[in-house]
């Protein structure tokens, strides 16, 4: 693993973690093609998924102050309106909803970390991607014609998120900790299939990331196996998904609020064929 090897993982870890096309899917059919068969251990997935991380801080930086840091303000709004006025703040209620989202994952993710990290060094990893992949243009695909079907209030804001929403946004996410899944395809998805106005859910899906992202790479710094760190390789794959992750994420944003976020649909189901073909 060297040097081109880095870069090449972080540029399809940073585009394809935000684009909703499964990036622990495309890090496994890349590494797949590599010489020498790469293995992509847990330890570098996550270690990737942390520089992209980084970007969705740089990207929302502001709405990243404005609701992690919110509950600084609660001495200052107790004083001024009383307990009450705690959750009538758009920050903090918009904390309270991403903690309450990001259990499902969290739970997920503990009791299923030795599963998924073995299932990552099974010879048939790729064959399962790929059939993975086309569940995500699956659900790509239900964002555009399933809310039709349903009675929920239409382009919902913040101020009108109920519990139900972020916890359906919140087991999607957890379901994306499979590799084919993916992370932004599917919690987009549910998001505009409860109703939830574009830009709100694209906003909503990126930050609730943090605290599932950040918990993912605590959990295997301190697991007890350990990490074959190789500072050439994952140094220059960290950086390289960080910038690719950047201008991506920006990227999406825009694809979301002209509406055309299911038509990535096509490209998983391309990904799907041309995995199951070449593995």
């Amino acid at each position: 693993m060297d040097l081109l090897n880095g870069i090449i993982l972080g540029i399809v870890q940073g585009i394809t973690e935000f684009l909703p096309v499964s990036s622990s899917g495309h890090l496994i059919l890349a590494g797949a093609i590599f010489p020498g068969k790469i293995e992509i251990g847990l330890f570098t997935e996550i270690l990737l998924h942390f520089a992209t991380l980084l970007a969705i801080i740089a990207v929302f930086y502001k709405e990243f102050i404005d609701v992690f840091f919110s509950p600084f303000r609660i001495p200052g709004i107790i004083k001024k309106t009383g307990a009450s006025g705690i959750l009538k703040d758009k920050n903090i209620k918009m904390l309270f909803l991403i903690i309450i989202s990001s259990i499902p994952a969290g739970i997920a993710g503990i009791i299923f970390h030795d599963n998924i990290d073995e299932l990552l060094k099974n010879p048939n990893i790729v064959k399962y991607v790929s059939v993975l992949l086309g569940v995500t243009g699956l659900i790509l695909l239900s964002s555009r014609f399933f809310p039709q079907f349903f009675k929920n209030k239409k382009n919902k804001k913040t101020d009108d998120l109920k519990i139900i929403d972020v916890i359906a946004v919140g087991t999607a996410q957890a379901f994306a900790l499979l590799p084919g899944i993916s992370r932004s395809g599917s919690t987009i998805s549910t998001g505009l299939i409860r109703g939830v106005n574009r830009e709100t859910i694209g906003v909503f899906s990126f930050l609730m990331a943090v605290p599932v992202i950040a918990g993912a790479t605590l959990l295997s710094v301190v697991g007890n196996k350990p990490i074959d760190f190789q500072p050439v390789f994952h140094i220059s794959g960290f950086l390289s998904s960080f910038i690719t992750g950047y201008f991506s994420l920006k990227f999406l944003m825009k694809i979301i609020k002209m509406g055309k976020f299911h038509h990535f649909a096509w490209y998983c189901f391309f990904m799907m064929f041309a995995g199951l073909l070449f593995s």
